[in-house]
């Protein structure tokens, strides 16, 4: 017995979930297009990220490419970061939540809130914030699944709830700021959670860079190196890579610079891009975004998936509602807000960086990043920080339609 297919959407960018392994009939295709065409829609925008930073290093100097600056902008964005992985998986399953950010300012309200007026221990108040944060997730994949609300609306309108709850929880935005004689926050809060000067041990770090290496070379060999492309020719296209990459992580000494939450952050995106690409449960996310029909007469439960993709969206603003808390160190009614526009022009700059147009953890990492560095690039060279979401939403129509224009013409 299949589920009913919900709403009969189509996949956000066409070919946004291609098979992994191409069928006879189109691997002809698929090879004779692995030309300029091919070659732009993968290595195009990170080239364009290349030359960027290489006319900041020529306009701001040397210090553009200080390790202890980009980190410190690294472990401030783990909150947004965190919020664009949600994002990521929601529009893997062809789904949008509009909620993920005002569900991770509620979040983030609450666990302050939980801890500093009612007295709650710290831990058991993170608990009920991440908790609360998947319920609305589940509210959503309910509205959407079992009511056939267009997504849009669906999440929309959890937002705006969200919105006026936090505005009646908080007294109106009213802020809470513990002192550090009133009722104080735990130090191991602020510490592994929130705060940069945490430092990681090396040998942690050391073991984080090597995981990521993996999966780094995973990525490239499984989305970017072209099926045509010889042994041989693979083989020294993923050493290069990692000889590249890891000489710059020796030279630029961010081992012993990485912090404790930012160590959590990339824990965390491993983890999901394992369930993401190892795993029934990713495999099945896909193929619901893909073609959700064909996904239910395959036996997939389209809408148990669909609901766990917007649980899993709620859990990551959670977290991300917590980590962001605990770098501010008190709770602000709507802090995370912003951070919707951002986290969607990350997510759709995955489907161009190393990527056949799919969805994936590391490219949504990479071009979060890339975006947080291309804005502090631009304030450190005199332009105004209120410039950043015109540089988001402009991204992201880019993104959007560069994927849309280049897959096109390599027809």
């Amino acid at each position: 017995m299949t589920d009913k297919v919900i709403g009969e959407t189509p996949a956000l960018l066409e070919g946004s979930i291609p098979s992994d392994t191409p069928s006879p009939k189109t691997s002809r295709v698929r090879l004779a297009g692995a030309g300029p065409t091919e070659l732009i829609s993968l290595f195009g925008s990170p080239a364009l990220f290349l030359l960027i930073f290489i006319v900041f290093a020529a306009w701001l100097g040397g210090d553009f490419y200080d390790s202890s600056l980009r980190l410190l902008e690294f472990s401030q964005a783990v909150p947004a970061l965190i919020i664009t992985l949600g994002v990521v998986i929601c529009l893997s399953v062809g789904q949008f939540d509009l909620s993920v950010a005002y569900n991770a300012s509620l979040a983030g309200y609450i666990v302050i809130a939980l801890n500093y007026r009612h007295n709650i221990p710290m831990w058991a108040s993170i608990l009920i914030a991440v908790a609360v944060a998947g319920l609305v997730g589940l509210v959503n994949g309910f509205l959407v699944t079992k009511m056939h609300i267009n997504a849009f609306i669906a999440t929309l309108g959890t937002g705006g709830a969200l919105l006026g709850l936090g505005r009646v929880y908080s007294d109106g935005g009213t802020g809470i700021t513990p002192s550090p004689t009133d009722n104080p926050l735990p130090e191991w809060f602020r510490e592994y959670f929130g705060s940069f000067q945490n430092v990681a041990a090396a040998p942690v770090a050391i073991a984080v860079v090597l995981v990521l290496m993996a999966a780094l070379l995973h990525t490239i060999n499984g989305r970017a190196i072209s099926p045509g492309i010889s042994r041989p020719v693979r083989i020294g296209i993923l050493l290069a890579v990692a000889v590249l990459v890891l000489g710059g992580v020796a030279a630029s000494g961010i081992v012993d610079k990485v912090s404790v939450n930012v160590i959590i952050f990339l824990a965390l995106a491993t983890l999901l891009w394992v369930l993401m690409t190892y795993t029934t449960f990713g495999r099945n996310i896909y193929a619901v975004g893909s073609n959700p029909r064909a996904a239910s007469y395959a036996g997939i439960g389209v809408a148990k998936h669909t609901t766990m993709a917007f649980v899993f969206a709620g859990l990551l603003a959670g977290v991300a509602g917590v980590m962001l808390a605990a770098a501010q160190g008190s709770a602000i009614q709507g802090a995370a807000d912003g951070y919707l526009l951002p986290a969607y022009a990350g997510a759709f700059l995955a489907t161009v960086l190393i990527s056949r147009g799919r969805f994936h953890i590391w490219g949504a990492v990479a071009g979060s990043l890339g975006l947080t560095y291309v804005s502090s690039g631009l304030v450190a060279g005199g332009i105004s920080y209120t410039w950043a979401d015109v540089i988001n939403g402009a991204v992201l129509i880019g993104a959007v339609a560069f994927s849309s224009i280049v897959r096109k013409s390599g027809r």
